[in-house]
């Protein structure tokens, strides 16, 4: 589909009408995506009873449905961002940022197959890519570092080598200056 509609633009405009009119309808306007991105981390581990039981007898957070979960809204923001829908990419783009660093366990420094810092990255990138974006309005701007001015202040992202928040936000202060 996404071959054809590259060659066909009367296709991918068609298909784009269908389903960003879907997305942006006035239903999910208000969808509060940081709500919608922490219940992914409170379903998959936040309780014994949601933590799925291993052979060694403990209660371990399923990481793996957590990070392709996190994948599908990072790939939203991505479209929001294209479409010049600000507040939705800013609000997805921070609570990731927030949720990782609110529930990182140190089981995710041994596992070699995820890697949140990756998804902070992203994370990172959309909100740089954001803040140069022409629609984006002083108060977005403002919203933004202060934010990450809390997120900052969380013990994961001082404790572990996850992600340099602060590098970010001397990104951020230096484009909006």
């Amino acid at each position: 589909i996404s071959e054809y509609a590259s060659t066909n633009p009367e296709f991918k405009a068609a298909l784009l009408k269908r389903f960003i009119f879907k997305e942006s309808s006035s239903t999910s306007k208000g969808k509060d995506y940081r709500t919608e991105i922490q219940k992914i981390f409170n379903s998959f581990g936040d309780s014994k009873k949601s933590r799925y039981h291993n052979r060694y007898n403990d209660y371990s957070r399923d990481w793996e449905t957590v990070f392709n979960r996190m994948d599908v809204f990072l790939k939203k923001a991505d479209f929001f961002l294209s479409l010049g829908d600000m507040d939705s990419t800013i609000a997805i783009a921070l609570q990731t940022l927030r949720s990782i660093g609110e529930n990182y366990e140190d089981e995710l420094l041994y596992n070699n197959d995820l890697y949140p810092s990756d998804y902070c990255e992203q994370a990172g990138d959309l909100l740089i890519k954001v803040i140069e974006h022409p629609k984006t309005t002083q108060k977005q701007k403002t919203a933004i570092l202060q934010e990450l001015g809390q997120l900052a202040k969380l013990s994961t992202y001082r404790d572990y080598d996850l992600y340099d928040i602060d590098e970010l936000l001397m990104q951020i202060n230096l484009s909006i200056q």
